[in-house]
């Protein structure tokens, strides 16, 4: 008897667009050239906030997807062993990370939830336990989401050379107008690392006298829209099995799994 895995790419591709679609309404009223429905100040706010909200909409957008790529890569697994030597580490470590931050009172507020997470950990990191739920762990970012954090999280789960996979890719290709000899890779790194530079300035100075134009956001809107498409059509074609997670040598004489149907008794 054979169960198709079904995966959640495009779902968490389309709520990434649910929520770009709602900050675009917020910008186009903000690129409205009516000066009496907002006034100047107003807009510089507008266009900070929506600045740093569209970090926190593509951000949270990775991380689905980052955690989407492990749930991919643990079908395919039947032993701890089959996901590498260095996943226990990574899990460890960062799911040491993310309690570290949890105050005593989110400890006290949710007891249960903090105690799940730790004993998923331990459950994963100590018992070999495959099925454990570290998703979460696995894909916290510990930095802003620039490219070198996003190729980090995805070697990670398998996904190698994340960037020149979707810099490759002929939608995203097709939509920043790039030739044929253009490294596509090279380019989405400068533009997401300019934006993350750009939102750095804001947040860490906010200033009433500038900011971006809503106009400009609006392209960093589009662009990162096309990047999500994208970065969903790679991880959804990703082949389960075709790349051992970091610290793995594959077996000689076996062929590669490259289905997500598992067979059950």
């Amino acid at each position: 008897m054979t169960r198709k895995v079904i995966f959640e790419f495009d779902a968490i591709f389309e709520e990434f667009c649910e929520e770009l679609d709602a900050l675009k309404v917020v910008l186009d009223g903000l690129s409205q050239p009516n000066p009496e429905s907002v006034s100047p100040k107003a807009r510089i706010s507008g266009a900070n906030a929506s600045v740093l909200l569209l970090a926190a909409i593509f951000e949270e957008f990775v991380r689905q997807t980052v955690k989407e790529s492990f749930v991919k890569k643990v079908s395919a697994a039947d032993a701890i062993t089959d996901l590498g030597k260095k996943i226990q580490g990574t899990v460890w470590r960062k799911s040491l990370s993310k309690l570290s931050r949890v105050s005593l009172d989110e400890l006290l507020a949710e007891p249960h939830s903090i105690a799940a997470q730790v004993q998923a950990m331990t459950a994963f990191c100590i018992d070999g336990k495959v099925d454990a739920d570290v998703g979460a762990a696995i894909s916290h970012n510990e930095r802003n989401m620039t490219s070198s954090q996003i190729t980090e999280l995805f070697s990670a789960v398998g996904v190698g050379n994340v960037f020149g996979q979707v810099g490759n890719n002929a939608s995203i290709r097709r939509d920043l107008l790039l030739g044929p000899e253009e490294n596509g890779g090279d380019k989405l790194k400068l533009r997401i690392d300019e934006f993350y530079r750009q939102r750095n300035t804001i947040a860490h100075a906010i200033s009433l006298r500038s900011s971006s134009r809503p106009d400009s956001i609006l392209s960093d809107v589009a662009f990162f829209r096309s990047f999500g498409r994208a970065l969903t059509e790679v991880c959804r074609e990703f082949p389960v099995g075709e790349q051992p997670l970091p610290g793995k040598r594959p077996k000689k004489g076996l062929s590669v799994a490259t289905t997500v149907t598992q067979a059950t008794s």
